[in-house]
């Protein structure tokens, strides 16, 4: 169910199969740590999808990776794109997938900095009738932090943390370097914190100058299957739901009917 693996002869089956929804994972490239792989975000939203669909039958789209990423800019690797580049391409995208005969599409997003222009994608895709649906849910969301706690011994942390290092010793555990974790677990180093509540762009490097957020020394890949079932589980779970949704449907036609009547 993978559209870059089909056939064009088994495209049309799989959309079927599928019920018209199409899933797209989205990542980044950046700075995990010194021990994951710069791909980590978008290795997880991938993998997590392509098992999911497995479950309960969607198409995936090639996972995208070149978003925002400003932040990771001063180090090695990262990709950072302008956020109106990657807007105009997002849409023409979710444009061609609805041409191929899907109106439902599901963003899986695995990167935490993609949410606010997910959101705004979002919103801004009201501004015209479109002839599909959007979706959009991240890894992070897929597991409660009530099952976290039962399998990490280090649930606080959000980047290259003890949960992003599990999952990726369990799905390609031979890109994890962990002879390369930092001795110290990344603490918060809150180094504008005299400015708040206001905000500012280098909030996230001003607490992890090195891009680690958590203690992954015991992170193990026995975790990372736990944590990655239960994903998988939700998220084919997350189709089903979206696969029977008529709710939208009828609130998108509503809300088309009085945001485009003649006036």
């Amino acid at each position: 169910m993978e559209w870059m693996k089909l056939t064009a002869p088994e495209f049309d089956s799989a959309r079927k199969k599928a019920r018209n929804l199409c899933i797209v994972p989205f990542g980044c490239i950046e700075k995990h740590s010194e021990h994951l792989p710069l791909g980590t975000d978008s290795l997880v939203a991938e993998a997590i999808s392509i098992s999911a669909a497995e479950i309960e039958p969607a198409v995936v789209f090639p996972v995208l990776h070149f978003f925002e990423n400003a932040a990771a800019m001063p180090f090695p690797g990262a990709i950072a794109l302008r956020w109106e580049v990657y807007f105009d391409l997002l849409e023409n995208i979710c444009d061609e997938i609805c041409r191929n005969g899907f109106r439902k599409i599901l963003i899986v997003n695995g990167h935490g900095g993609n949410k606010s222009f997910i959101h705004n994608f979002l919103r801004n895709s009201l501004k015209s009738p479109k002839q599909y649906i959007l979706y959009t849910i991240g890894p992070g969301s897929l597991v409660s932090k009530e099952f976290r706690k039962l399998v990490l011994d280090n649930v606080k942390g959000e980047h290259a943390s003890e949960n992003e290092t599990s999952i990726l010793l369990y799905i390609q555990g031979n890109l994890v370097k962990m002879e390369n974790l930092p001795a110290e677990p990344g603490i918060s180093q809150e180094r504008l914190k005299h400015l708040k509540p206001a905000s500012s762009p280098l909030d996230w490097n001003a607490k992890y100058p090195t891009h680690y957020a958590g203690d992954s020394s015991m992170a193990t890949s026995e975790k990372g299957k736990k944590l990655f079932d239960e994903s998988v589980k939700n998220l084919a779970d997350l189709i089903k739901r979206i696969k029977k949704d008529k709710v939208s449907a009828e609130l998108f036609e509503e809300f088309n009917s009085q945001a485009f009547k003649s006036r």
